[in-house]
Order: structure tokens, then sequence, then C-alpha cells
């Protein structure tokens, strides 16, 4: 702060990149400031145990946008499960309860499964909004980012909001591109 003292504790020992954005994170709360949506994503990708849930979809495109617009959602990945599309999630239980994602479900018509063997869609149906738009070409978003910007992307949104200054500036140089 002004007085030269910290505003967060020094990190010891663990300097993973999700640690050290909780660290920034927290000093910038203690400074009165919000912290930027894109290092609150960041902070968010340390979750210690993400638990894992698994649904039917009747698209799995349709299902990654969805599930991947909850806060909490960390992961989505399209995949089939005994001939049905599925997409299986991980997400932070302190966040996002299995209830909640049951309910969301329900809305798309997705149903919970029980754990199953899944096999991955092919890599051109992950994530696939984002893949459809210049989003595909900013190689520094992270995968959380990535999911929440092809949430906002499926729901008509820009997904700026989850990007930090730089890779929006990445994104105007190759969106010229595209």
């Amino acid at each position: 702060d002004h007085t030269l003292r910290p505003l967060a504790p020094r990190l010891y020992g663990d300097y993973r990149v999700a640690a050290t954005a909780v660290s920034m994170q927290r000093a910038l709360t203690k400074a009165g400031l919000a912290a930027p949506r894109y290092l609150q994503l960041l902070s968010a990708e340390g979750t210690p145990k993400p638990t894992t849930a698994v649904f039917a979809t009747t698209c799995f495109w349709s299902g990654e946008a969805h599930f991947g617009a909850l806060a909490g959602v960390l992961i989505t990945r399209a995949g089939f499960s005994h001939g049905q599309e599925v997409v299986a999630l991980r997400y932070d239980a302190t966040r996002l309860s299995a209830k909640t994602l049951e309910r969301h479900g329900k809305r798309i018509g997705a149903q919970a499964l029980t754990a199953r063997h899944i096999a991955a869609a092919p890599a051109k149906d992950q994530l696939y909004y984002l893949k459809k738009s210049p989003w595909r070409r900013v190689k520094s978003l992270t995968r959380l980012q990535k999911v929440k910007i092809n949430a906002a992307l499926a729901r008509g949104q820009s997904g700026q909001r989850y990007a930090s200054p730089r890779q929006l500036a990445t994104l105007a140089s190759v969106g010229e591109r595209s």
C-alpha cells in the first residue's frame, strides 16, 4: 500500500500461477479494488479438488455452452458415452452444488449420469463456438477462459470480459486477419 505495508502475505513454496493469482486478488481486495475478471478466473483454476459430473445431452455443443456459463464450472468436455452425446464437467463444489447442476441440466433436457466411460468428441467439436470465432487464435487463453468465452459466444455475447488487456490486443490483431 502507500505506506509500503504488504497487501498480501508473501508466497512461500507455492509458486503456481493460480496461487500467485489468488495472492494478487487478495491484495487488490485488501486495497479496496476489484480484481479483474480474468484474474478471478485464473485464481479459480487453482481449485484444489474439482468434482466431476457427466450429463447426457441432445447436443454437446449447447451442453458445453450452457454448463460453461455457470459460476463454478471449471472445465467442459464434449464426448460420447454408450451412443449418447455427453458433456463431462469439472467444477468447484464449494461454489456450485450437484443439485444446482442437475437443475440447470433439466432446463436444456440434460440428464445427470453416473460415472461411465466417456470417449472424447473430436477436437473440432470441443469448445465449438470459440473455435468458430477469432478467439481460436488467441493462444494465451487458459482452459477456464476458453470455457467461459465459448459460453458467452453461444449466447451471442463477445466474451471480452473474460480476457486480459494483452489478450484483447491479440484478439484485435488476429481478428483483422480472420
